[in-house]
């Protein structure tokens, strides 16, 4: 049987306030030293222990410039750590010249990064998940539309697949 580590609630706010201690204030600030992140990420480590602990970041396409160096940051930190560091983001909202361009191509560097690619669902997936979730298949043009609208998005084929059930039935 496979332990399972949970960080609890205090425990995040405690991970919150050692990173504005580390940081010297409520938020990242250019020219911050790198050991002063080291508070966080000897944190998180200490809390993981002997367990695996996984760490997720979610649409850091929103991000602020100076959170996607600790990102990148601690990409690197936590190579020789028992912990995942999965940060998520939509490559449409990628600029050329942004920070989180700079930061993914570096990333791309580093021999224990991995970048995974996700693709929307197909036309027929689609009409899949809709039939699943509301009982009848969508009529061809319907199957079009949503197709364009959610770009093959499970989320949003999925809410647009509850708002149809919602309003016809």
């Amino acid at each position: 049987a496979s332990k399972q580590a949970w960080i609890a609630k205090s425990d995040l706010r405690a991970f919150r306030d050692a990173l504005k201690d580390g940081l010297g204030g409520d938020s990242l600030v250019e020219g911050i030293e790198f050991p002063d992140w080291s508070t966080a990420l000897g944190f998180a480590a200490e809390r993981a222990g002997d367990e695996r602990l996984v760490v997720v970041l979610d649409d850091i396409h929103w991000a602020d410039p100076a959170s996607l160096l600790l990102v990148e940051f601690l990409a690197e930190a936590v190579r020789n750590e028992p912990i995942l560091l999965l940060a998520t983001y939509r490559d449409t909202e990628v600029g050329d010249e942004s920070t989180l361009s700079d930061v993914l191509g570096s990333l791309a560097s580093k021999a224990s990064c991995t970048r995974l690619s996700l693709r929307g669902l197909s036309r027929e997936e689609i009409g899949r998940v809709i039939e699943t979730q509301t009982g009848e298949p969508p009529q061809p043009p319907n199957l079009a539309a949503i197709e364009e609208l959610t770009e093959g998005n499970p989320f949003f084929v999925r809410e647009i697949a509850q708002q149809w059930q919602e309003e016809t039935g």
